[in-house]
């Protein structure tokens, strides 16, 4: 780290003597905490090789934060830029910020009607953006769904030593082969509304919250591109409220979050029917995890594989009746 250090030094005129830490938390980046003798810094190392993605993250970033909202932004360099690259990685420095986080499954009250005026608001901006972003999930097409699912499957099978990660994959698997068989819809053919901007990837471990659980920052833009606000709403509720348990209280904590985002920014039944089709073929149409894992040698994204299969299971089975109940505690009868 060597040369990140002197490159620190040379781009953000860091002076004083500091040391440079392992940051836990990010699965996929690698994140580091700059301390000196007044100040604490975070310093995030982009997955990403391209530095046009590295500008258009932080492009939305600002974007976001000149429509009104907390968002943590990078620091200049001496030249004017808001990353550095080092041997082909690139990275970014941002203020340390003093706030928690809420673990997921136990958010209060308070802080889950301030998560969703801030989805509210974020959404309200999105619709505002006038310049290109990429789009996000793409609908693979049955056919290469099915193919680089069978070439998983097969590397799965062909292993004499299956761990239970293994028999998990397998199972999960084989469900996901079997939805796409039957169900040839794209996700993107349930869009009611224009898309907009989004976050990517709101949930809790994204947001700061003060000691009263107001909100004192978010952050994390990497997953932002334009899509279905409704699809966001849903996504952020299963993964904060939810997380592949549907219990009584993770059903009423999504029935608060989503009647408090809808007093803020109305979204109608229709469009939030449709924002759960979409999440719902998003989980049984995406291999990512089992590609991280098998195709690309990769473990760090195996923790989220039974949520994600405890999802799956429950929606085939319950959808219907979840969206009923879901649609009743926002709208009323």
């Amino acid at each position: 780290m060597e040369d990140v250090k002197s490159a620190l030094i040379s781009h953000y005129r860091l002076t004083e003597d500091f040391s440079m830490t392992p940051h836990e938390g990010g699965f996929l980046s690698t994140n580091y905490l700059i301390k000196g003798a007044r100040r604490i810094y975070f310093l995030k190392g982009y997955r990403f090789d391209e530095r046009e993605k590295i500008a258009e993250i932080h492009r939305i970033k600002f974007f976001f934060h000149s429509q009104g909202l907390p968002v943590v932004l990078p620091l200049e360099t001496s030249d004017g830029n808001t990353f550095i690259t080092v041997k082909g990685k690139h990275y970014a420095i941002f203020p340390y910020i003093e706030g928690r986080h809420h673990n997921r499954g136990s958010i209060p009250p308070r802080a889950i009607e301030n998560l969703a005026r801030l989805l509210a608001d974020m959404h309200k901006a999105g619709a505002l953006c006038d310049f290109e972003v990429k789009s996000g999930f793409k609908d693979k097409g049955a056919q290469t769904f099915m193919e680089i699912g069978n070439k998983i499957k097969k590397i799965i099978e062909c292993k004499k030593d299956k761990n239970a990660f293994d028999l998990l994959a397998l199972e999960h698997l084989e469900l996901k082969l079997d939805f796409a068989r039957t169900d040839h819809i794209p996700a993107e053919s349930f869009f009611t509304e224009k898309p907009i901007l989004l976050h990517g990837d709101f949930q809790e471990q994204n947001i700061f919250f003060d000691n009263g659980d107001g909100i004192l920052g978010v952050f994390d833009f990497e997953q932002a591109h334009r899509g279905s606000r409704s699809y966001e709403l849903w996504r952020s509720a299963d993964l904060m409220f939810l997380n592949g348990n549907f219990t009584r209280k993770g059903i009423n904590d999504v029935i608060l979050y989503m009647r408090t985002y809808n007093i803020h920014n109305p979204i109608g039944k229709a469009d939030l029917v449709a924002g759960l089709e979409i999440h719902y073929r998003k989980i049984a149409r995406s291999l990512w995890i089992e590609q991280e894992h098998y195709l690309k040698g990769s473990n760090r994204v195996d923790v989220f594989l039974e949520n994600r299969h405890t999802c799956l299971l429950y929606l085939l089975k319950h959808k219907d009746a979840l969206l009923r109940e879901i649609v009743l505690g926002v709208y009323g009868a």
